[in-house]
């Protein structure tokens, strides 16, 4: 792993003691620059309004402590007055105040070098919401600057973090390729013409209604279609279990002993990955091909053509919207397994539920019983199956998990057709391709599906 080329960019250094020759941090900084990579320095924590130009930098490095070493300071006469008891309290506050925004707004690596007690700075980002007991999920990484202050100290140092870092590691490899994608794109286009965003702007701009969104998205499209491949290191993405990182596996493979993801940690990621949801006072202009509306306890899903939704009609804009009606599923509406005889002598209905043989046996002989179970055992044979990552689905019926905060969502193919101002203000987020895509396909095979005769059971008997 080359450190100096997965942080390509200017770094920032935020310390009290950077302009001090003898001090660590410039000698870090020295270091630093002799990897050719530029370093931009600040002797106190940046306003606010500064912050944002920050996220593009390969990594921030900040000091803990901007008293200068002493709660006093002297005068030109020689004379030391002595700071108020609470100065130290509030440059903490600052600190910790500019570490909460950079955080919260952008996934840029902080590197706290300090000269001060490590432990008690995780005690006060610990009670600022910054810090957490599993080291691995903390994007602040605090070191020692007197450990620092050889060049294979230092860097030995941030990629033995990196490696422990996999979002932050991942953002590198894809950033390189994505900034050569960037430059290719503007540099192929440009010699194509000078002239071509007013061009490709026109086109748009006469064609759909949100030509804005819909530039970028095409400035988005070429830049993938450009981006070479990106070659990850396995070994870190891939961490072993001791690392407080599991791995997911087939429902085969799975162990009970295993290290498990919490489910509500499982869900946000997946979640993350196949739908967006929408903040109320930020709606896109206009509609797309994926939206998703509540209406009570119903979901509607929009499945319309993008292009027929883009255009305005005679000037107004109020497209129609294709809808299938959805529901959310329970758990208990999900089988995994199927009836499966035990070592134990026991039937298990696969959800934690087993009757002994025994008990079959008696069952056998009472009516009663005997038309309860195998009520109970239609009922869970005539559950959703997943099998394999997949559901088995009903041919006139799709489902989509993780979706709008619920597990599954199951949608029916009966369409319904509402003008789009009638639900304006009951969208709540988009479903993503390929999963949108997906949804489109096996609605359209269920409207052209052709008739035919029923198979006769007699067939298999």
């Amino acid at each position: 792993m080359e450190i100096e080329e997965l942080f390509k960019g200017i770094a920032v250094i935020i310390d009290d003691e950077i302009d001090d020759p003898s001090s660590g941090i410039s000698k870090i900084k020295t270091l630093i620059q002799n990897k050719n990579i530029p370093v931009v320095t600040y002797k106190e924590i940046p306003d606010k309004e500064i912050i944002p130009a920050l996220a593009n930098s390969p990594f921030i490095i900040v000091d803990w402590d901007y008293t200068y070493g002493a709660l006093g300071i002297d005068t030109e006469n020689g004379e030391r007055i002595s700071m108020p008891s609470d100065y130290k309290e509030y440059q903490e506050k600052i600190v910790i105040d500019f570490l909460t925004d950079v955080i919260n707004n952008f996934f840029v690596p902080v590197f706290l070098f300090t000269s001060q007690d490590i432990d008690s700075i995780k005690i006060s980002l610990d009670a600022a919401g910054l810090w957490q007991k599993d080291e691995n999920r903390n994007r602040i990484f605090i070191k020692d600057k007197k450990e620092l202050l050889k060049e294979t100290d230092l860097f030995n140092t941030i990629e033995n973090w990196l490696r422990s870092m996999p979002p932050a590691y991942v953002l590198k490899i894809w950033e390189l390729q994505a900034k050569k994608a960037k430059n290719n794109m503007f540099l192929d286009m440009y010699n194509h013409s000078p002239y071509w965003v007013e061009i490709l702007w026109r086109m748009m701009k006469n064609d759909v209604v949100d030509y804005q969104h819909e530039f970028g998205e095409f400035i988005t499209r070429s830049l993938c279609n450009r981006m070479e491949k990106c070659e990850f290191e396995e070994d870190i993405i891939s961490r072993e279990s001791e690392t407080n990182f599991v791995t997911m596996q087939s429902y085969e493979d799975m162990n009970d002993e295993e290290e498990t993801l919490p489910p509500d940690e499982l869900h946000r990621v997946l979640e993350g990955e196949r739908y967006f949801t929408y903040k109320q006072d930020l709606l896109p202009k206009q509609f797309y091909t994926g939206d998703l509306f509540k209406e009570g306890n119903n979901y509607y899903l929009n499945i319309r053509a993008q292009c027929d939704l883009a255009r305005e009609n005679g000037g107004d804009y109020d497209p129609i919207l294709y809808l299938i009606k959805g529901k959310k599923l329970r758990d208990k509406d999900i089988r995994l397994d199927s009836l499966e005889l035990k070592s134990d002598c026991s039937l298990s209905f696969g959800s934690g539920t087993t009757v002994s043989l025994v008990k079959i046996a008696e069952i056998c002989q009472n009516e009663t019983q005997l038309n309860e179970i195998n009520k109970k055992i239609y009922n869970h044979e005539n559950k959703i199956l997943l099998r394999h990552g997949t559901f088995i689905e009903r041919a006139d019926k799709v489902i989509v998990s993780c979706i709008a905060g619920e597990k599954a969502i199951q949608f029916s193919f009966e369409l319904t057709v509402k003008k789009s101002s009638e639900l304006e203000a009951k969208r709540i987020g988009r479903i993503l391709p390929p999963y949108i895509t997906r949804i489109q396909q096996r609605c359209a095979q269920y409207a052209i599906r052709e008739g035919v005769m029923p198979i006769p059971e007699e067939l298999f008997r």
